[in-house]
This record gives structure tokens, sequence and C-alpha cells, in this order.
């Protein structure tokens, strides 16, 4: 009847408030934040809550998983809007392993990245590869696992790698795959800058290319792109 449906629709609203009380305390012991950093980031979940797909329970959960990954209050607070914003946009889970906030912490600490950045850049360089190419956004991010070491090593930066990566799953080669071949590449570069006694630096000759063609005035490699 209808008063059972209003009893079970209660139930389930305390029940939901319950559950986002106990994950935020989780998230205060395990952060050590202070009462007013909860309080702040309580109000961070629910907007949220409001402005996304997810619930405030589920981005409450996303906020214990990045505590869980070392992250401080207020990391947390600005690392949380560019993980929902990622999930939001391309349909991925929030939290969990493998979940958006699980890959933008990765992410950010390859690429030395400050928290700030989490929506503004990360999430909107990850959300538009993704939208613009031919790979979902665990296909990017399992392309950056595998790539991001030896990029980080040539100096390239996120955008790029990203845009590098877009391509690549335009041709059907995504994910782990695309990962090593731009690992792959990213090495053979490497040595075709500094081992002369490479086959790297030797094809380049071949070819009629010659270090400063593929290096800037500080001899670091121009965009790929270039």
């Amino acid at each position: 009847s209808t008063s059972r449906q209003a009893l079970g629709y209660i139930s389930d609203v305390v029940q939901s408030g319950a559950g986002f009380i106990d994950t935020m305390t989780t998230v205060k012991a395990i952060s050590r934040a202070t009462d007013s950093e909860m309080e702040s980031l309580s109000d961070t979940a629910q907007s949220l809550g409001k402005a996304t797909m997810f619930s405030s329970q589920e981005i409450a959960s996303g906020m214990q998983y990045l505590a869980m990954a070392g992250n401080s209050a207020s990391d947390i607070s600005e690392m949380i809007r560019g993980a929902a914003m990622v999930a939001n946009a391309t349909g991925m889970e929030l939290g969990g392993k493998g979940g958006a906030a699980d890959m933008i912490t990765n992410i950010m600490k390859t690429f030395k990245l400050e928290s700030a950045s989490a929506a503004t850049v990360v999430g909107d360089q990850l959300t538009a590869a993704t939208l613009s190419s031919n790979m979902s956004m665990q296909d990017l991010a399992e392309t950056i696992k595998y790539a991001s070491a030896s990029m980080v090593n040539l100096k390239r930066e996120l955008p790029e790698v990203a845009a590098i990566a877009g391509t690549l799953g335009n041709a059907g080669i995504q994910a782990s795959m695309a990962g090593t071949a731009m690992s792959n590449m990213a090495r053979y570069f490497g040595r075709a800058l500094t081992d002369t006694s490479s086959d790297a630096y030797k094809e380049l000759r071949a070819l009629g290319i010659s270090i400063s063609d593929v290096t800037d005035s500080q001899g670091d490699l121009l965009d790929f792109g270039v």
C-alpha cells in the first residue's frame, strides 16, 4: 500500500544517511582531519551529490578511497571534485579499486601534480581525451599505467600522453597494448637522443634526422605531435 511504500522510502533514507555518517567517520579516522575539515568535506560530498549522478554516500566512498591512498583532507576536497566529474562524464565507477578516485590519485602522483589540478587539469584533460577518441576511461588509465614512467623520463606531460593514447585508441590499439607501445617508443627515443652507439640513434641518422631536429634549445624532446 501507499503507507508501506512511504515507510520503505523513509527506511531507505535513514539507512543511506547512516551509511554516509559511517563512511565520513572512517574518512576522518584515516585522514586525521579536524572537525572543521570534516564539516567542509561533508558539505562538499552533499553538494557534489546534487551536481552529479552520484549520491552523497557514493561521494563519501570516493573520499574514503582517497584517504586510504594517503591524501590529506585538503587534498581530498580538491581531488574528489575531479574524480566525480570524470566518473560522471564517462560513466565509470567513482570509488573502489580502479575507480575514478583511484585513477586520479595514481596519475597525479606519477606526473607530480598538485591536488588543486585534479578538476581543472587532470579531470578535464582525461575526460576530453576519452570522449574525443575510441577508448574508454579504463583504457586510458591502463595505457597511462604502462607508459607513464618512460614518458615522464622524457619530460612528457599528461596532455601529450593522453593525446598519444587517443591516437592509438583510434587505430584500435588500446589499454595495456597502447601503454606498452608508448613505453617502447619512449625508451627508443631516449636511446636515440643519448646513446650514439645505439641502433635507435643510427636509424634517426639514416633517415636524415639530427638530434637538433627533434629537440628544443634546452635539449628536451619536442612535443610528439610536432
